[in-house]
């Protein structure tokens, strides 16, 4: 109960000869349980406690320069829209705590965020740490909370781990620590690392599918192979093999759908655009891959919501960004990220598949696997065609392990940590491709 927390905090504090200002917004007759015992306490070591009337959220301009505010108001029950008084007063916080440069310390989750989604609606005060007791919250690292947790301070309580067993993670939170790239061994050739076919492009958008080839090439496949139209192959590097289709995407010949059926891992849809034969390439490809990794983006995701595909099976990677997210569930943008833990887990029951949900935040969701979160967004990654290195990234990766969920935590971890050497903006997916060579060798266990 964060009300019993702020008083509790309130008393040590004063205990160790600090001064201490309380603020309420609810009398403490109101409360109940522990926080009425925490209150009651607080008077009786001679402490006061001040009410903050509903319509004088100004009394906060007489903060003393320089306080440090406990945010103990909510917590983690906290769930939906805050209410008056309490809204007034966190937008009149949020409007002086920037200018007055008090340190703000929140208690289990900053008030007004929901911790079992990130959710945040209304004004929000952003803490430099949050104490969080016992075991962290989804809320702490999912955004739009995570960008208001500042530095997170995850305190034991004690908890006997017998009872902690009982109760089953929803999540793993992942940090660009966690990456851990094998090293390549010495006697590897290109038959070892796998190929990889990338099936993209089209005139309008030929980029795309150069980039998503590059990136699998950046990120170590054997071989990168691009089936595509001729203005997306007349543009390629000597260094990928070509695989010629008429320019209207005909139907897929059995020689090519053979090809297909033979890399190691497949990317699908990157610059696709729409044209006659989509839904019966995408099929003939799902078809074709019979238990073999394939990363379907963009493109690809647009045919897959517009067909009724079997079960795909987690060997097929889903690349979707929020807006996609919400064409393959049926649903608006704004559900997917209202929670988007559980979009990804509706995802993953829908298409029985790999799950990249992308974002800031990225959610990685596989069948009979805990999701795992991405603790970690940096604006530097949010460029055109950055999506298209993740999936051949991704490829890449899958091409050589030939595990889906685990290439597409590797991947996004890997893409995530050529971040560390962009500059904050001005940036091009192609520098995210050509740096992954660079960022490896500091990833390398």
């Amino acid at each position: 109960n964060n009300g019993g927390d702020g008083y509790v905090a309130a008393r040590w504090l004063q205990h160790f000869g600090q001064p201490v200002q309380v603020l309420a917004l609810a009398p403490t007759e109101s409360l109940a349980g522990d926080a009425a015992w925490a209150a009651q306490v607080w008077g009786a070591v001679g402490g006061r406690t001040e009410l903050i009337p509903s319509d004088e959220p100004s009394r906060l301009a007489g903060l003393p320069t320089g306080a440090v505010l406990v945010d103990a108001v909510f917590g983690t029950g906290f769930h939906g829209t805050m209410r008056e008084p309490a809204a007034s007063i966190f937008e009149a916080l949020s409007r002086r705590i920037p200018d007055a440069g008090h340190p703000v310390v929140a208690v289990d989750i900053p008030s007004g965020v929901d911790a079992a989604s990130g959710a945040a609606t209304g004004e929000v005060v952003s803490a430099d740490v949050t104490v969080t007791m016992g075991l962290h919250k989804v809320g702490l690292w999912s955004w739009p909370g995570a960008g208001v947790t500042g530095t997170i301070e995850c305190v034991d309580l004690g908890y006997p781990q017998s009872v902690v067993a009982t109760e089953a993670p929803v999540a793993f939170g992942l940090t660009l620590d966690d990456l851990g790239l094998l090293r390549r061994p010495a006697t590897g050739h290109k038959g070892t690392f796998g190929d990889v076919l990338v099936c993209a492009g089209s005139a309008d958008m030929p980029g795309a599918a150069q980039l998503c080839a590059r990136a699998a090439l950046r990120a170590g496949a054997g071989r990168v192979l691009v089936c595509s139209v001729a203005a997306v192959l007349d543009a390629l590097p000597p260094e990928m093999i070509r695989v010629p289709v008429g320019a209207g995407w005909e139907a897929p010949s059995k020689a090519l759908i053979d090809r297909i059926a033979a890399a190691d891992a497949v990317v699908v849809g990157p610059g696709w655009g729409r044209f006659a034969e989509d839904r019966n390439w995408l099929a003939a490809i799902l078809a074709a891959r019979n238990g073999a990794p394939t990363v379907i983006d963009a493109d690809g995701l647009r045919v897959l919501a517009e067909i009724d595909a079997r079960a795909l099976g987690e060997h097929v990677v889903l690349t979707p960004h929020p807006g996609e997210a919400a064409a393959l569930l049926t649903c608006s943008v704004a559900d997917v990220q209202a929670n988007r833990l559980d979009a990804a887990d509706r995802l993953v029951q829908r298409w029985g598949a790999t799950i990249v949900l992308k974002g800031a935040g990225t959610i990685i969701a596989s069948p009979g696997q805990l999701p795992r979160i991405l603790r970690f967004a940096d604006p530097a990654l949010a460029v055109p065609g950055s999506g298209d290195v993740l999936a051949g990234i991704i490829a890449s990766c899958a091409a050589h392990s030939q595990m889906a969920f685990a290439s597409a935590i590797e991947g996004v971890l890997w893409h995530a940590s050529v971040a560390r050497l962009l500059p904050p903006s001005g940036n091009l997916a192609g520098m995210i491709a050509d740096l992954l060579p660079v960022a490896r060798p500091a990833l390398v266990v």
